[in-house]
């Protein structure tokens, strides 16, 4: 069914794969900002834990450790879940490979939520690495799937909506996290599972949308499964005919594929690189982080 007429034929299918696809965005935002406020209080869980099993306080250079190591290993996670995007993107599609990562969501979620009944701050831990190669994976597929289901006048529109999502994850995370919310003693570990319902409409959604015809035919060769992609897609046989002759074209003009020895050393990908690097550095140098990490603390002080 389309839900508009003339250049950008956005249909209901389309727009509900693109959704279901971005429920991946909403998660990682989720968890990025949700244990902003609920700190002290996972310290104090820390140091509980600690004290039962070994009679003693944990040393403050111990739990500084923990804490640190806590909040920062989902972010070593996503950096060894990246490198197995292409791997799992083109073995089994870019639709597939979603929700095949999306059980690590779901398994980190549940690690986090049982860590507080278990009494088992290794629990948290192993979690939030387990839910950081969730993110490195889906970081990747979720614009790769976006870019393959979507016309070239929408893709803009909606690689847009991957980074709202991802927005409004972080906001609905930080104020979850509030004390007076679910950021409690009592609560905190269920907060930490509420991504669990994204992920699930994930899984209701997602199957029953579309593959991207680009995997189809321009990975895998399978035209006839492309058109069929397409019409379920775009609603309009003349539109599909274009757009099958467009991937015919740019399936005819495509590289071999790159090795990454030859991405750094080739001379046309060298701008690029300089670019992403010096944008990173620059951001990263410039202590906009810093700045709004120490925002946030202000904020749970009540200093601002």
């Amino acid at each position: 069914m389309a839900l508009g007429q003339g250049q950008s034929q956005l249909t209901a299918t389309l727009l509900t794969s693109v959704v279901a696809a971005v429920f991946g965005s909403l998660q990682i935002g989720y968890h990025t900002g949700n244990v902003n406020s609920p700190a002290r209080i996972i310290e104090d869980f820390f140091n509980v834990t600690w004290k039962s099993r070994h009679n003693q306080t944990m040393p403050d250079h111990s739990l500084t450790f923990l804490w640190a190591l806590s909040v920062s290993i989902k972010d070593f996670g996503a950096l060894l879940g990246s490198l197995g995007v292409k791997g799992l993107a083109d073995s089994y599609g870019r639709k597939n490979a979603i929700l095949i990562a999306n059980t690590l969501s779901i398994a980190g979620a549940c690690l986090m939520f049982l860590s507080k009944a278990a009494e088992s701050f290794e629990l948290l831990i192993v979690g939030r690495f387990i839910f950081g190669l969730f993110c490195g994976l889906v970081m990747s597929l979720n614009p790769l799937y976006i870019q393959g289901v979507s016309p070239i006048n929408l893709r803009g529109a909606f690689a847009t909506l991957n980074q709202v999502s991802f927005a409004s994850g972080i906001f609905l995370g930080m104020v979850v996290g509030l004390e007076t919310v679910l950021g409690t003693r009592k609560y905190w570990a269920f907060m930490l599972s509420l991504s669990l319902i994204p992920a699930a409409l994930q899984y209701i959604i997602l199957p029953f949308c579309p593959e991207s015809p680009r995997y189809f035919f321009i990975n895998c060769g399978k035209e006839q499964e492309a058109e069929a992609a397409l019409r379920r897609l775009r609603g309009n046989p003349d539109k599909v005919t274009k757009e099958m002759d467009e991937m015919r074209e740019e399936a005819s003009h495509s590289e071999a594929r790159v090795t990454i020895r030859e991405f750094f050393i080739k001379h046309c990908y060298r701008q690029p690189i300089i670019l992403v690097l010096i944008i990173n550095l620059g951001s990263q140098l410039s202590g906009f982080n810093a700045d709004h990490k120490l925002f946030n603390k202000n904020i749970y002080q009540g200093q601002v």
